[in-house]
C-alpha cells in the first residue's frame, strides 16, 4: 500500500512539471513560445510603460518565419493589466519593465466552453 501512494505521488508531481509555464518573461526581438504561440516583442516605450507585440497561434517551430505562412501578424499595443488570448488561454500582462526591454506575461484566464463567452480564473 505504501509503494502505491508513493507512485501515486510520483505521477503527480511529474504531471505538474509538464504543463505551460504560468508566468513568462518575453524580451524584445526575440521569439517566445509561449502555449502552442509564437509572441514576439517589438518595442518597449516608458511612460507610459507599454509595448507593442504581437503572436501568431498554431505555428510549427520549425517555420521559416516566427509567424508562420502568409504576412506577419500587426502588432498591438499593450499595458500592464491586459489580456491577450494565445491558443486556449489568456494571458495578462503583470510587468512591462523599459530597463531589461521585456514583458512578463500571467496564464490568468480559461474558457468555460467553446464559445468563449465566459471566463474562469486560473488558480
Amino acid at each position: 500500500m505504501r509503494s502505491f501512494l508513493y507512485m501515486f505521488v510520483a505521477l503527480a508531481l511529474a504531471s505538474c512539471g509538464r504543463g505551460e509555464p504560468s508566468e513568462v518573461t518575453v524580451e524584445l526581438d526575440k521569439s517566445t513560445r509561449v502555449n502552442g504561440c509564437n509572441v514576439w516583442l517589438r518595442s518597449v516605450t516608458i511612460k507610459p510603460d507599454s509595448a507593442w507585440m504581437a503572436w501568431a497561434c498554431g505555428v510549427p517551430e520549425s517555420a521559416p518565419n516566427w509567424w508562420g505562412k502568409g504576412f506577419e501578424p500587426p502588432a498591438s499595443t499593450i499595458l500592464e493589466g491586459d489580456c491577450v488570448r494565445l491558443d486556449q488561454t489568456y494571458y495578462c500582462v503583470k510587468d512591462i519593465n523599459p530597463e531589461n526591454l521585456s514583458a512578463t506575461l500571467v496564464a490568468t484566464y480559461k474558457p468555460l466552453d467553446s464559445s468563449y463567452d465566459h471566463l474562469r480564473p486560473i488558480r
